[in-house]
């Protein structure tokens, strides 16, 4: 039934998915829409409204993963219940295209302010909400998260060279342990910014995390300019190809131009409002410390 697919959805959607994007443990609590009313107002779980007291207000803002999105609403008791309502709550709703079934995510990250992921049954089509890097070569990513942790994102061969440090898990015993690159994501709001260690795949494209290209604004952009760290600017192309998005045209030029090479790591930080795009990407390498060996 609807009602049993709902709810299996949700209970192995909400706790992979915290998990996931949110490595920093964020207090945050999970709602499955099964009433109309949830147009209205959604309820918040006393268990979190007695945890988190002290972090709310009559008042609350909704931050989006698209930059510069938010919207104000009221924090209402009604007897002994507390509901987010009011306000912009019906626009957030509207905005979002959210239906009966959906997942909401709800992460308090500031004074009554709430990070909301939303699983939607569109977005769960569109190879889900939540994955993140993607590239041709068919490498394993996970989400990695908000402050800069250094996770594993790429498995590769045992050949080329790799900047960053690498990590060994068990693999096929007759190809061997894979090795691993480790990569970073930061989606700060002051800070935000994605490292990646350059890949021969990466001769035509780069790839973006979806996380962050989400985070930035850049899924429904289709060009973009890169910034060298030297005042010059490149204007590429942005692609979403089967959930990836790529930095297509235009990047291999650059790349030339700035002789960047396999192995070597780059970090990508986000520049609000910068040059005649609404924001740029600076590329950045980052130098792997001398060994004092």
């Amino acid at each position: 039934s609807f009602l049993e697919i709902s709810f299996n959805k949700f209970h192995s959607v909400s706790s992979s998915l915290k998990m996931k994007v949110d490595p920093n443990k964020h207090s945050s609590f999970h709602k499955l829409l099964l009433r109309q009313g949830f147009k209205d107002e959604i309820q918040i779980p006393p268990g979190f409204m007695k945890e988190n007291k002290k972090m709310l207000a009559m008042t609350c803002l909704l931050k989006s993963n698209v930059v510069g999105m938010s919207w104000e609403a009221n924090i209402v008791r009604k007897r002994s219940n507390y509901f987010i309502s009011e306000r912009e709550w019906t626009q957030f709703v509207v905005h979002h295209q959210l239906q009966l079934g959906d997942v909401l995510l709800f992460f308090l990250i500031h004074k009554s302010t709430f990070q909301v992921l939303a699983y939607t049954q569109k977005s769960h089509r569109n190879n889900q909400q939540f994955e993140e890097l993607c590239s041709s070569s068919g490498e394993k990513q996970d989400v990695i998260g908000r402050n800069s942790k250094r996770v594993k994102t790429e498995p590769t061969g045992s050949s080329g060279n790799v900047a960053e440090k690498e990590g060994v898990e068990s693999g096929n015993q007759e190809n061997g342990p894979k090795k691993i690159r480790f990569s970073v994501v930061n989606l700060n709001n002051n800070d935000p910014y994605y490292e990646m260690v350059i890949k021969k795949s990466h001769s035509s494209f780069m790839t973006i995390p979806v996380d962050f290209a989400r985070w930035a604004g850049l899924i429904g952009m289709k060009k973009m300019n890169l910034d060298n760290g030297k005042g010059k600017e490149w204007e590429v192309f942005i692609e979403r190809r089967q959930g990836c998005v790529r930095i297509t045209r235009g990047w291999p030029e650059f790349k030339t131009h700035n002789k960047i090479a396999t192995g070597e790591t780059y970090r990508f930080k986000l520049i609000w409002g910068k040059g005649s795009a609404n924001n740029v990407l600076q590329v950045l390498k980052i130098y792997k410390p001398h060994s004092l060996l």
